[in-house]
């Protein structure tokens, strides 16, 4: 949604619209990142972890391409915002079921006491 609201603003040259698009976008990313750093270890064990990586490469070439191409920042962000909601519903998707329950090191709790399940990822 903040990227959609970043994008807005963009267009309408809002500078509070995009403040508070990236507000949210600050907040969203933060609270994502602790709900990936508490299940980290297992899903780093069960995951490439050089895809966040080459992700960053893509996106950073994406980017490039687009102002080489002198597309608006709206229309790139808009993309983006459509790119990112694909991506986050088909990696739902993909997390196990037991990611986040029960304590470290319980069977079946994805801590590290769940050796070999790759159950979900493809």
């Amino acid at each position: 949604m903040s990227l959609a609201v970043i994008s807005a603003g963009t267009l309408l040259a809002s500078v509070p619209l995009v403040m508070a698009g990236l507000c949210g976008f600050g907040a969203g990313v933060g609270a994502g990142d602790v709900a990936v750093n508490v299940d980290a270890a297992d899903v780093k064990r069960i995951t490439v972890h050089g895809c966040f990586s080459l992700g960053t490469v893509v996106g950073a070439g994406a980017g490039i391409a687009a102002t080489a191409a002198r597309l608006p920042a709206h229309w790139h962000l808009a993309a983006v915002t459509l790119i990112a909601a694909a991506l986050f519903l088909y990696a739902m998707r993909a997390v196990p079921a037991s990611i986040g329950l029960g304590t470290p090191g319980q069977a079946g709790s994805g801590g590290t006491g769940s050796k070999g399940r790759t159950a979900g990822f493809s």
